[in-house]
């Protein structure tokens, strides 16, 4: 069975970084289907952290779907592509940092 596509658009802000209160927010499309969601998160906060969330909670969402999609994620935050595209050796080494640390 091949897999549907979900785009998920992210941003994330905060109002003073670091330190301030955070935003979020993502756009999900399944086919004809569009899901925008928003949110916060309480100071002390970063951008890094505001962007971050933004995918977590699509993801959250798109996992609540029961089944497995193929997903193109759209950011502003190169620490979130980058993190993505790290992802894979991350796993081969156990999930430790480049010191053997967790």
């Amino acid at each position: 069975m091949q897999q549907q596509l979900a785009m998920i658009h992210t941003d994330g802000s905060v109002s003073r970084n670091p330190g301030g209160k955070g935003g979020w927010s993502f756009i999900l499309r399944i086919g004809l289907d569009e899901i925008e969601r928003c949110g916060s998160i309480p100071a002390p906060s970063t951008c890094n952290r505001a962007e971050m969330m933004g995918v977590i909670e699509a993801l959250k969402l798109l996992k609540e779907y029961g089944r497995p999609y193929n997903i193109e994620l759209f950011s502003d935050s190169e620490y979130v592509l980058d993190g993505i595209a790290y992802m894979d050796r991350w796993a081969a080494k156990g999930w430790r940092t480049t010191y053997k640390q967790k």
